[in-house]
């Protein structure tokens, strides 16, 4: 068995009924070749996954820029509540040999999960290009922010 990752407790991933987004960036280290990397990733990782009643659709980015690249997984979850179910966390619980390997040989790995705060249109092809805004913004602002956002997107052509 290798390593676990964190992830988010189950009890307070559990609360997220709805709809989200699980991203999660990697970077693989000089001592993993790139191609057992996306061998891995195509053939087993990614696979499995899809094969997995909560995941939508997951579609891979690469940085740009950047040398080594960091990529970019991104999967469509009908439940962020999902990410508790034994479907999955057996998955994680039970990585295969060569799963262990690879993640033991990450320069760096983050999961993030989103869920669905806001959307607009309906085209569901993958983004050509990814463009992620972070903000930090205090608890007692959050709705304020949120209603702030809604409002400048509504007023956008």
């Amino acid at each position: 068995m290798c390593k676990q990752s964190k992830m988010m407790p189950p009890d307070k991933l559990s609360a997220y009924k709805g709809p989200g987004f699980f991203c999660v960036l990697s970077q693989p280290s000089d001592s993993l070749p790139i191609d057992d990397y996306h061998h891995w990733y195509n053939t087993e990782h990614g696979p499995a996954r899809l094969q997995l009643n909560n995941f939508s659709t997951g579609i891979r980015y690469k940085s740009r820029g950047l040398e080594p690249p960091v990529w970019l997984a991104c999967y469509e979850l009908k439940r962020v509540s999902g990410l508790a179910d034994p479907q999955y966390t057996t998955r994680r619980e039970r990585r295969s040999e060569r799963e262990c390997h690879v993640l033991s040989h990450m320069s760096y790995m983050d999961r993030r999960i989103y869920t669905n705060f806001s959307s607009r249109g309906v085209d569901k092809s993958p983004a050509p290009i990814l463009l992620v805004v972070k903000m930090y913004v205090k608890n007692e602002r959050v709705d304020e922010v949120d209603r702030w956002y809604e409002e400048v997107k509504r007023a956008t052509p």
